[in-house]
């Protein structure tokens, strides 16, 4: 009789292992679909941080350019001349350096609605205190990765002492 008592114990262990199989695997899988979707948030999160960045920087060197516009090292410091050029950067000026500045960069078909734009202030200010608004903005990805990143800069113009 003890024999048959190892042998009734062995098949009750048995049934015991199935079940303790299928559970490792459901844990196995479940385990295995949380760690594809980390992966899949931190993909994403990157895709949009590389985005952001490039448009971040897009938007600096549009800024860069009109401040060259804005004061030319050979230009005149009244503020007629300075509410010229600034004119000139929101009109086709800006245009041109935008495809210039994308064309050389590889990025025209990840970036677009790059706008430069340059305002005087709407109010009658004394010329002493009279700033502008240099503004760049640019929208780079599409559809479910589109991000747009905007930089503002307050310049005034240079006095004469002469």
């Amino acid at each position: 009789m003890c024999h048959n008592r190892q042998v009734w114990g062995r098949k009750s262990q048995q049934g015991n292992m199935i079940i303790m199989a299928v559970f490792v695997i459901v844990v196995m899988g479940m385990l295995a679909l949380s760690l594809s979707r980390m992966q899949w948030s931190n993909q994403d999160i990157l895709t949009r941080d590389v985005l952001g960045t490039r448009a971040w920087f897009l938007a600096h060197s549009g800024n860069e350019w009109a401040l060259t516009k804005l004061f030319p090292l050979d230009g005149e410091e009244t503020d007629a001349a300075l509410s010229t050029r600034c004119s000139n950067i929101s009109g086709e000026a800006g245009s041109d350096a935008v495809t210039t500045i994308l064309s050389g960069s590889q990025l025209s078909d990840i970036c677009s609605d790059f706008v430069i734009q340059c305002d005087a202030p709407g109010m009658a200010v004394p010329d002493d205190l009279k700033f502008y608004k240099v503004v760049s903005t640019v929208t780079c990805g599409s559809g479910k990765y589109q991000v747009k990143r905007s930089q503002e800069i307050w310049v005034k113009g240079m006095e004469n002492d002469s």
